[in-house]
């Protein structure tokens, strides 16, 4: 009887589980997801045991916060950035701790080169995943990236009528920036020959592009963070957008090791 017990609590305990990851925020019966939808955003989504997945599960379950900025102040969300280019909003919320929300709203109708605003998403997930495995095949000490993960908003609550649904939102590791002046300031006079070695091993291994301060920043604990990665498909290295904020020695250092091809070991 002891054994038929355990068998039973070990058939429930399996069921419950499955049951967990085939719900993720109905991200499997979500009808608002097309089949392409989500193998695209699959492999980059927020593990369901991420110690913030609760926090966000009891922001989003509960209202449709990214209707407009108005509904991410009810939610509780901080404002700290509405980028222009991207129509993206960065936001900080108090249960989030240690990490940033980046997040496109319902509301929100215009389209980056008229590409749904979850693609941008999916990329930025896909270039810093090619980063930070360039970073540590090359054991660079003086550049990081942080970890992102795509959040599944549930189907319901849902925006109002006529708003396009945004289906994710991305979740990002803060990585403590300082200022816009320290940063530029940092990129002219603090940058060494060592650095420039080490950027200079990650674009030729991860590609992209766009790489300038506002997407490669200064952080607080010394190292320069890859924040912004929406371009990981261009395979020829974008050496060119960092050379004006670099000194003119460091300028004429690294258009050498760009003509050489190759970074001193």
């Amino acid at each position: 009887m002891r054994i038929l017990r355990l068998l039973v609590l070990m058939l429930g305990l399996s069921l419950v589980g499955h049951a967990s990851e085939k719900v993720y925020n109905d991200f499997d019966s979500n009808p608002y997801l097309s089949s392409k939808m989500r193998d695209r955003i699959k492999p980059h989504l927020l593990p369901s045991e991420h110690p913030m997945k609760p926090a966000l599960d009891a922001i989003f379950g509960t209202q449709r916060a990214t209707v407009d900025q108005k509904s991410m102040r009810r939610a509780g969300f901080q404002i700290l950035y509405a980028k222009e280019t991207s129509f993206i909003l960065v936001v900080r919320h108090s249960t989030l701790p240690g990490y940033l929300i980046k997040a496109n709203l319902d509301s929100q109708k215009k389209m980056k080169y008229n590409i749904p605003a979850w693609k941008w998403l999916v990329q930025r997930c896909i270039g810093v995943q090619k980063i930070r495995q360039a970073i540590k095949h090359h054991q660079v000490e003086h550049f990081q990236a942080p970890h992102k993960w795509l959040y599944p908003l549930p189907a319901e609550p849902s925006p109002p009528y006529r708003l396009d649904r945004q289906p994710v939102v991305l979740l990002v590791e803060d990585m403590q920036l300082v200022s816009q002046k320290e940063n530029l300031h940092a990129w002219k006079y603090q940058v060494t020959q060592r650095h420039l070695d080490e950027l200079y091993l990650i674009l030729t291994e991860a590609g992209g592009s766009s790489y300038r301060p506002d997407n490669i920043w200064l952080s607080k604990n010394g190292k320069f963070s890859f924040i912004d990665t929406e371009y990981p498909y261009k395979t020829t290295p974008d050496y060119l957008r960092i050379r004006p904020y670099l000194s003119s020695e460091n300028r004429a250092y690294w258009d050498n090791l760009v003509r050489k091809g190759k970074a001193p070991k």
